[in-house]
């Protein structure tokens, strides 16, 4: 999955014991299966690459057939639903709990938020023109998981996705036999009919084997801003990254003057025939007549350390990460004290090195600075460090001249 550089991926049939989340590498995985003791036939996970961690919000083992991730990405609530179906040659009664379930789950997560659904359905729905369930391409034959799953999607509003995307037949059937020539399309990706995502297409990958079946279902995505991005005129590519500028020297008079003065010089050129290239002009040389006149800013790299950080807080901080996964397994009240317990000593670790960061600079500038300036360069300190903990507004005192 790295080396294919999937970001979110639904495995089934991983026969996992229990319910939790673990580390895999650059992932972390979601699982659920059957408690432990049992015989494990199927078992579904999600898995997820760590740098999406901030964007997950809960997460529920449904049963040994179904996960639910809640995520928000691009501004969009969304509901990730990883399935592993009940074989069509099942118990009657077995097949119609499993899809009763699929179906209550799914009017659990109701209408506020995207879902998506994903995985193996054990199920062949053929295909259909003009239709908004099952769309034009696929395969002809249609089984009894078939007719279920199709119902539960015109209930609920849903789409097959897989069905709306023309591909050749390698990149079509997620299952096949070569010795009897046999094939059929049972793993399907599934979303709203009127979703605010957009998705750009579906499709099978042969080139790894996933135990007797090789498939791996791909889903490109993007949100209704990268639509945007994709649609603009060139000469507003540019603007997409936005500089910092030192807005600071616009207290200087003579900076302030060249500002106004390559702004006026700059806005007064060029024709417009929309509304929308004449905002695009603005802000293009507002930007220009910013970093000619006032300069970028330089910002702190972001794989810096801050000033206060050791190797000592640093792991402590992999600690508190056990402890939370440990939380988010059991859901144990004790393991909640014990990670709030782990969080409250990283807190109190990083004020102390905070305040001998800030005894020392003060020291350095005492060293620099002598009698009267010292004592008030002194104070001006003490307040800024009192301001960052969290304390009063800092008002600063001109040093005397």
């Amino acid at each position: 999955m790295e080396e294919l550089k999937q970001d979110i991926t639904i495995l089934r049939e991983t026969k996992k014991k229990g319910n939790g989340v673990e580390i895999l590498g650059p992932y972390l995985q979601f699982y659920s299966g059957v408690p432990k003791g049992k015989t494990a036939k199927r078992g579904v996970s999600i898995l997820v690459k760590k740098r999406y961690k901030r964007y997950i919000m809960t997460w529920e083992a449904v049963n040994e057939n179904m996960i639910k991730l809640h995520m928000n990405l691009f501004g969009e609530k969304l509901c990730i639903l990883g399935i592993h179906a009940i074989s069509s040659d099942e118990n009657a009664v077995v097949k119609e709990e499993f899809w009763g379930k699929l179906n209550k789950v799914i009017v659990e997560i109701g209408n506020s938020q995207e879902i998506l659904i994903a995985g193996d359905f054990n199920s062949r729905t053929e295909k259909k023109i003009n239709d908004l369930v099952v769309g034009p391409f696929g395969e002809e034959v249609i089984n009894d998981n078939g007719d279920k799953l199709i119902d539960i999607c015109e209930q609920n509003s849903l789409k097959i996705l897989n069905r709306y995307f023309k591909h050749k037949r390698i990149h079509r059937y997620t299952r096949h036999q070569d010795t009897q020539e046999l094939r059929s399309i049972i793993d399907y990706i599934i979303a709203r009919q009127n979703s605010g995502l957009k998705f750009q297409d579906v499709r099978v990958f042969r080139e790894m084997t996933v135990g007797s079946d090789p498939k791996i279902l791909f889903l490109y995505g993007k949100s209704n801003a990268d639509e945007w991005r994709e649609n603009i005129p060139d000469y507003a590519v540019e603007l997409l990254q936005s500089p910092i500028y030192s807005t600071y020297s616009l207290r200087d008079k003579s900076t302030s003057f060249l500002y106004k003065k390559r702004l006026d010089g700059k806005l007064g050129e060029g024709t417009f025939e929309s509304t929308e290239e004449c905002y695009q002009h603005l802000v293009k040389y507002i930007h220009q007549a910013a970093k000619e006149a006032l300069g970028e800013k330089i910002l702190r790299s972001k794989t810096k350390p801050f000033y206060y950080w050791n190797e000592e807080i640093g792991q402590l901080v992999k600690e508190k990460r056990g402890k939370y996964l440990k939380y988010m397994n059991s859901k144990d009240p004790q393991a909640r004290i014990e990670l709030r317990r782990m969080q409250g000593k990283i807190r109190k670790m990083i004020t102390e090195e905070k305040n001998k960061s800030w005894e020392k600079t003060c020291s350095t500038v005492e060293s620099y600075l002598g009698g009267k300036r010292s004592t008030e360069a002194w104070r001006i300190l003490k307040n800024l460090r009192k301001n960052e903990n969290g304390g009063q507004h800092f008002n600063p005192i001109p040093i005397a001249k």
